[in-house]
């Protein structure tokens, strides 16, 4: 199974909704699992910036799919 590495990650929010911003490397399973998220809410795709939304909500369940992003997750807010 091929899966994305986390190139970079960080807090933020969509809508007022708190969540992180992933950039990743593409790869058509990761990106057919973010997909496959029941609620489109909770992952958004922005085109613009080549990079993924995920929602608080799912952020432990994604980083199954992203190796990487675990590290990310765990990480205290700086300020």
């Amino acid at each position: 199974m091929t899966r994305s590495r986390v190139r970079q990650a960080y807090r933020g929010g969509n809508n007022g909704v708190p969540g992180w911003w992933l950039h990743f490397d593409y790869d058509e399973e990761t990106v057919s699992s973010l997909k496959a998220y029941k609620h489109g809410s909770q992952r958004l795709w922005d085109e613009e910036k080549k990079r993924w939304w995920i929602a608080e909500d799912i952020a432990e369940q994604v980083a199954v799919l992203i190796p990487g992003l675990e590290a990310h997750l765990r990480q205290k807010a700086l300020l």
